[in-house]
């Protein structure tokens, strides 16, 4: 019989996303192993649902020990299919990223309506976390309506801005993209929390499943990055 990780990872892959402080692996977020049309909301509204049941199935493996953060297109979040899928699959660890692809919301009822699907996540114990921050104007609408448990950045100097929103101190504060040792450091200077990127694949490794095949790992066993870069 499969485990649960080999059904999840049948289509996807998964990113450890560490305590800054300790190194610990705080969460895993999946990504697919295969190229999406992100230009076609059927495509992923599919590929969504799938990413929520299978982020399901590894919080209840975890028994909600680790987070199993999935990523969700706003349209997705917004149909009666996906919603279905969450409350029938719904897990405590379950995190559902929100893509960066916020022009969806632009208009104010619209805004409105969101807000109230994201209360009901709440409500069944999901945590909300918000992708590739950037402090649009949008993404800061985002941050006070939402209020996310986890707040994800591409570069350490966003978390000054994100700071001057006045975000809950208990909020998770991740800054990805970190590739070097010294990234690292940079980051956790700057106040993140917790750090994703090749150079946390590496430093873990050998703590997590071999299926889950960070795309570190996969990027360094295919030559495609230089292992010194990531691990100096």
């Amino acid at each position: 019989m499969k485990s649960p990780i080999d059904i999840a990872m049948r289509n996807f892959r998964a990113q450890p996303i560490l305590c800054a402080s300790t190194k610990q692996v705080r969460g895993l977020e999946l990504l697919a192993r295969h190229r999406l049309d992100f230009s076609d909301p059927n495509v992923m509204l599919a590929a969504d649902i799938h990413a929520m049941e299978m982020a399901s199935l590894l919080a209840k493996h975890y028994k909600g020990e680790m987070r199993i953060h999935c990523n969700a297109e706003i349209p997705s979040l917004q149909s009666a299919e996906w919603m279905e899928a969450m409350l029938a699959n719904i897990q405590p660890g379950v995190v559902v990223e929100l893509v960066e692809r916020n022009e969806n919301l632009d208009g104010k009822f619209v805004m409105e309506r969101f807000s109230i699907s994201m209360m009901v996540l709440k409500r069944v114990g999901a945590r909300i976390a918000l992708d590739d921050w950037t402090g649009t104007e949008i993404e800061c609408r985002m941050l006070k309506d939402l209020t996310p448990e986890i707040v994800k950045v591409n570069e350490p100097e966003a978390l000054r801005l994100l700071a001057s929103h006045g975000i809950h101190p208990r909020t998770a504060l991740v800054v990805e993209q970190i590739e070097t040792r010294e990234a690292a450091s940079m980051a956790q200077a700057f106040g993140a929390t917790e750090l994703q990127g090749y150079w946390c694949d590496l430093l873990v490794e050998h703590d997590l499943p071999a299926a889950f095949t960070p795309p570190g790992v996969m990027a360094r066993d295919s030559m495609a990055f230089m292992p010194h870069a990531m691990v100096a």
